[in-house]
Parts: C-alpha cells; sequence; structure tokens
C-alpha cells in the first residue's frame, strides 16, 4: 500500500505531485514487563516491607500496571494498582507492606507484575513479568534443615572415626610405611 501528497490548481488540475510513500502496518506487540528486585526467591519475616522495583514497556503506550499475588489457600489472585508514567516505558519501585495478608510461617507467596497496553482497536493487550516467590519465615523450618545438617556431620564423623580405628596403626604386625601413608 502507496500514499502520496498531490497538490491541484483551479480546474483540478494536478500543479505537483510527490513520490509514492510506502505505508508499513506493524502489529501491536503485548508490553514487556520485568520485575527487577528483588531476587526470584525471598525469606521474609510476617509483617515486613518489600521493595518491588519494576520497569513496563510497550510500543503503544501503557494503559495500567497492576502487582498480582496469591496467597496459599486463596482462590483466586489479589490486584494492586502500581504507579505509572504517562507514555511507552514505566519504570517504579512499590513497597509492599505484607502486615496485611493472613500468612502463616512456612507459606509461600508467589507474585508478579502485569501490565496492559492502551489498544483500542483489538483490545488491552497484557504482558507479565517472571513470577516470584516470597517464603515466610519458619522458625521450625530452620530448625529441621539445621538438624539435618548436624546428622550430615555427625555422619562424615562417625566415617572417618571409623577410618582411624581400621587404620593400619591398629593392626597387630604395625608396618611403618602404611602407618606413614595413612597419616
Amino acid at each position: 500500500i502507496y500514499y502520496r501528497f498531490a497538490f491541484y490548481g483551479a480546474r483540478e488540475k494536478p500543479i505537483a505531485v510527490g513520490p509514492d510513500i510506502p505505508l508499513t502496518v506493524e502489529a501491536d506487540k503485548a508490553p514487556q514487563v520485568t520485575l527487577l528486585t528483588p531476587a526470584a526467591e525471598l525469606e521474609v519475616d510476617p509483617g515486613q516491607k518489600v521493595t518491588l522495583k519494576y520497569e513496563a514497556t510497550d510500543d503503544y503506550g501503557l494503559s495500567g500496571l497492576s502487582l498480582v499475588f496469591r496467597t496459599p489457600g486463596a482462590q483466586q489472585d489479589t490486584r494492586v494498582p502500581l504507579r505509572r508514567e504517562d507514555g511507552r516505558k514505566s519504570r517504579d519501585t512499590y513497597t509492599w507492606d505484607l502486615g496485611s495478608l493472613k500468612v502463616d510461617a512456612g507459606d509461600r507467596i508467589t507474585y508478579f507484575v502485569e501490565a496492559q497496553d492502551n489498544d483500542a482497536v483489538e483490545g488491552p493487550k497484557k504482558g507479565v513479568s517472571r513470577t516470584h516467590v516470597l517464603r515466610i519465615y519458619s522458625a521450625a523450618e530452620h530448625h529441621r534443615a539445621a538438624l539435618e545438617k548436624a546428622e550430615q556431620l555427625w555422619g562424615r564423623m562417625v566415617d572417618h572415626l571409623a577410618d582411624r580405628l581400621e587404620g593400619p596403626d591398629r593392626a597387630k604386625q604395625k608396618d611403618a610405611q602404611a602407618i606413614a601413608a595413612a597419616g
């Protein structure tokens, strides 16, 4: 498809005609969203505040940004509107107060940032960031992990002790070279 400019005189006679200019149509793409901080998985205390840093871009402009999260046992996602800049790009931070959430120790909260573009022709398109996880601190879980680590260390100590008890220095016939090699 091409278009051109033409200037007409008094009797609809063309005075000047410009060159053909190609008309390029580009499909509207979904917004691109990135959750910059925190890391993909973060352990937090109940009631702690978490600062999220996000960035969203769209080829024609953004019409909305939301934090979308789900707590354990929830039937549906919860949406929190986020501030956005007018235009094609938005970059901001949001301080998420976890004190209002009803969560227990050891729970996992999954969340992501969702952007919506302003496509009025085919309808708004959505783009989402990677899904991240918040783990609520659990003293019992950490205690269990510490016990497992202690058991592993205990097993390694017993293995080393067994090697010592069965070494060449304990044999009835002592061999100086074998004892030196085992040392």
